[in-house]
């Protein structure tokens, strides 16, 4: 029983190998790009709006913007550029984002703690 077991197992490998050796990717029509990829790799730099291209945290919050963090600042991403964002001047480094249930961005930095801001109504708590 044991050996017949094997056998439509070795069968069974062997059909998908065989199957298998069917399917092939497709390259694209452009010159150097031959391989299929659902998704765009993008470099952003200064010239994205950037100050520094080290970026610290990353976090969406439910209006589809997304927060960038690095040790020049805040940074909000509209989807084509980031622009530095000033909630208020104690805001000089971010080193962690989380957006929570709420809608409420939450700022970790090196130098003013963790500060809490909610864009319903502008307000920034400090912890």
């Amino acid at each position: 029983m044991l050996k017949g077991i094997r056998y439509n197992l070795y069968l069974f490998l062997g059909a998908l190998l065989f199957l298998g050796s069917f399917t092939t990717a497709q390259a694209s029509d452009t010159p150097g790009d031959d391989y299929i990829a659902e998704y765009e790799s993008v470099l952003y730099s200064t010239d994205s709006g950037l100050d520094s291209i080290e970026v610290n945290a990353l976090a969406q919050t439910p209006d589809g913007y997304l927060w960038a963090g690095s040790y020049s600042g805040l940074y909000q991403y509209d989807g084509s550029t980031f622009r530095p964002v000033k909630l208020t001047e104690e805001i000089k480094n971010v080193t962690v984002l989380f957006s929570d249930y709420a809608g409420r961005l939450w700022i970790g930095t090196n130098d003013r703690g963790v500060i809490c801001h909610d864009p319903s109504d502008g307000s920034l708590t400090f912890f």
